[in-house]
């Protein structure tokens, strides 16, 4: 009786945790194939992938995007841990239809999964099961993981931390330490095959607790000091190298982006921790403070109520260095394994933030290997909310009972209600909202709910799906590798393109993924440009099928979309969208055209501008190819800036006469993104009276490891001084040509390249 009496306490736990969940989801839960919980490309995409993949692929590989090239399965969201599993079912029972329901399910059952190691957290904390189960729930619900439900559903499982948490809390009490500690590591390397950002979060704080530990030990008992401190590099170094040699085994990719974008742009602040970031709080703190929210990736907002018992914590340690302290401000009387916690959720905390690197140490990401690849940081102050969370509930248990000691029971167990209503209140609003937005997404699986019959379609025109090797969408994107960004990027040509790729099987010529080779990015890029530039992904083909073009109807494309749209051939047009044919001779370089305009132009003596054969002959152009030697080929000699601003062109242009520019940037792996060209223009006394951009993502037409940066401008008189300059790092341009709109420009060449056309080079 004493041992059933023993299991009330979880069987309340779960009883209720389950009737929060299913009064909150409600229908989401009962419905869960209906709904895509976010509306954005990612959303779409973390379930898309793993239902391709169920479905055609296994092992490592996924090909159903970046054709022909696909890509590691970690590098896609993919969540390889539970696609593993699922694929054992689906070679048994076709389940890959219900991937939306069966993630969804994950994410919404791992609040459950989280109140639970919560709760034995506490227990171990020595708070008594009428206190420790709200609290377990309360913590679990205004997690910042819930903010994950809308798009990246591998980062929202908000039982991981927590159940690291209690094993590294349960390791001092192992009869075996040694299986404890081979848990522990295991536990962290699975972590990183549900999303990498697991397995360095897990690593940290793991590495981070026992070096507090070690701490502890190190005027006490050096060699226990030592030990601890072996541990601690273990936990870190093991998961990490477990991985690494996984990936150099599975991964043959050389040149995924080295640096991407965000590492300190997505940091986490004080204010993304301590202040409110949604409801009537936030309301009422932006009124009055005009506090600028902190990004998504930074949420890990502790709550009111544990907002007032740090800076009670503060005071209470102020007052002991007043009053020379010292030790009870380093030795607390902490519950077992609490001190170590919060040290080592302090430290993980700063690393959030993006220290020591913004203290003068922002060269240093580039030269620590993998870490720099992890550029959210903010996402690591996650393990500073479970910790300091629970250490605030035991904080408000300690004043509620030092209250009652001394007789005011009715006050005591007053204070320790208001703190818990603040906190029920705060959680209540975070997990509605949320609730709400996803509720709003009923209908939206595409997988699902997208009635059309693409296979009827087919049918009725004449072809079948193994007539084509891939699908190209149209608006093409390719947001792989923390470079490119496509324009025009709609959600009904993902949705659509997704449907019809699950449907079919054809993969896309296009990805939404993370890391991708930049290479291979390239060359799908190269796609859509020029009909001059050689396709370099004709030789990666696997054969002479054509591509099936999807083209999103109604939709704006960009010039270079649009030409290869005019290639091919019209297949269908339906509601919406159309099918084209895109024959690879279509794809073949094609500059017979230019050669024949070269020979008339070449022929015209008169044409003749400097080196240069120019129809028509300009008042004004300027070129530079940035040359020291005069027969140099193409990108073998260029300018050159390690840092912007670097200044490509300053002078006047003749005034109310539209100009072309067009300059080859280099495709550094080394940055984020692309450096920017400015168009700057000046008057007369040196005042700056107008600016514009000429972005870089958004380019089209790829040559080798040169992309070409182009638009027009139009200077407002002739006495203004205009300058061309690139911002950003790394910058490479070779190049440069200002000329009126729409005048051909040819240069004969030796060596590799017959000629230059309007900056083209033809091979």
């Amino acid at each position: 009786m004493k041992r059933l009496r023993s299991y009330v306490p979880y069987v309340i736990l779960l009883g209720l945790g389950i009737w929060i969940l299913d009064a909150s989801f409600g229908r989401v839960i009962h419905y869960a194939n209906d709904y895509f919980f976010g509306d954005s490309e990612d959303a779409y995409k973390n379930y898309f992938i793993p239902a391709y993949y169920l479905k055609y692929d296994s092992g490592t590989h996924f090909s159903g995007m970046n054709y022909p090239y696909g890509e590691h399965v970690v590098f896609t969201d993919n969540q390889p841990l539970i696609s593993w599993g699922l694929k054992v079912v689906q070679n048994i029972v076709p389940i890959s239809d219900y991937v939306p329901a069966i993630f969804n399910w994950l994410m919404i059952f791992s609040l459950l999964g989280a109140m639970w190691w919560m709760f034995l957290i506490l227990r171990q904390m020595k708070l008594p099961d009428w206190y420790a189960i709200p609290m377990a729930i309360l913590i679990s619900t205004l997690t910042p993981q819930l903010h994950r439900f809308v798009g990246h559903y591998a980062l929202a499982y908000a039982f991981l931390i927590p159940m690291l948490w209690y094993a590294l809390l349960r390791h001092a009490q192992a009869q075996r330490p040694w299986l404890s500690l081979v848990i522990i590591i295991g536990m962290i390397s699975l972590f990183a095959f549900l999303h990498v950002y697991h397995l360095l979060m897990g690593a940290l704080f793991g590495s981070a607790f026992f070096l507090v530990k070690a701490c502890g030990h190190w005027r006490k008992n050096r060699l226990q000091f030592w030990k601890e401190l072996g541990i601690s590099a273990m936990v870190f170094v093991l998961p990490v190298l477990i991985f690494q040699v996984f990936m150099a085994m599975t991964d043959s990719v050389p040149d995924r982006p080295s640096f991407p974008y965000g590492f300190f742009e997505f940091r986490a602040t004080l204010g993304s921790v301590f202040l409110p970031v949604m409801g009537p709080f936030w309301e009422a703190w932006n009124r009055f403070f005009h506090h600028k929210m902190a990004a998504i990736e930074a949420f890990s907002y502790v709550g009111l109520t544990a907002t007032i018992v740090g800076v009670l914590t503060l005071i209470r340690a102020a007052n002991y260095a007043w009053r020379g302290f010292y030790g009870r401000i380093l030795s607390p009387a902490f519950p077992k394994g609490m001190k170590s916690s919060l040290g080592a959720g302090l430290l993980v905390l700063f690393f959030s933030m993006g220290i020591p690197f913004i203290w003068g140490l922002e060269f240093l990401p580039e030269h620590l290997g993998p870490l720099r690849q992890f550029r959210s940081l903010g996402r690591f102050a996650w393990v500073f909310y479970y910790v300091f969370t629970a250490y605030s509930a035991w904080y408000m248990y300690l004043i509620f009972r030092r209250i009652r000691q001394k007789g005011l029971i009715t006050f005591a167990y007053g204070v320790l209600i208001v703190g818990m209503v603040f906190w029920f209140w705060e959680s209540a609003i975070q997990l509605q909202t949320h609730v709400a937005s996803i509720k709003e997404q009923r209908g939206t699986n595409a997988l699902k709910h997208d009635q059309t019959d693409y296979q009827a379609i087919m049918d009725s025109i004449g072809v079948q799906v193994d007539d084509f090797q891939a699908i190209l969408p149209i608006p093409a994107y390719h947001m792989t590798s923390d470079k490119f960004v496509p324009r025009f990027l709609t959600k009904p040509i993902l949705t659509r393109s997704f449907k019809l790729s699950y449907e079919t099987g054809l993969p896309l010529m296009g990805g939404v993924m993370s890391r991708t080779s930049i290479g291979h990015t390239k060359k799908l890029i190269q796609v859509l440009s020029n009909k001059r530039v050689h396709k370099e992904i004709l030789a990666d083909l696997p054969n002479q099928k054509p591509i099936l073009i999807l083209r999103q109807d109604k939709t704006p494309i960009t010039l270079s979309q649009q030409r290869v749209v005019h290639r091919a051939k019209l297949l269908y047009t339906g509601p919406g969208f159309s099918f084209l044919q895109m024959d690879l001779d279509q794809l073949e370089a094609d500059t017979e055209e230019t050669k024949r305009r070269f020979d008339v132009i070449q022929a015209d003596s008169s044409l003749r501008w400097n080196e240069f054969l120019v129809h028509p002959v300009p008042k004004w152009m300027y070129t530079d190819r940035f040359d020291k030697q005069p027969n140099s080929e193409f990108g073998q000699e260029y300018l050159y800036a390690e840092k912007g601003p670097l200044m490509i062109f300053s002078g006047s242009i003749p005034a109310n006469r539209k100009m072309h520019v067009s300059v080859w940037l280099k495709i550094d792996p080394r940055v984020a993104g692309f450096p920017v060209m400015f168009y700057k223009e000046f008057d007369s006394e040196g005042k700056e009276v107008f600016k514009k951009d000429f972005p870089s993502m958004f380019g089209n037409e790829i040559y080798g490891d040169w992309q070409l940066i182009e638009g027009t401008f139009q200077s407002k008189q002739a006495d203004h001084r205009i300058e061309l300059v690139f911002e950003g790092e790394k910058i490479a341009v070779e190049s440069l040509i200002i000329k009126p709109n729409g005048t051909e420009v040819f240069l004969p060449l030796e060596g590799k390249h017959e000629m230059m056309f309007n900056n083209y080079y033809i091979e």
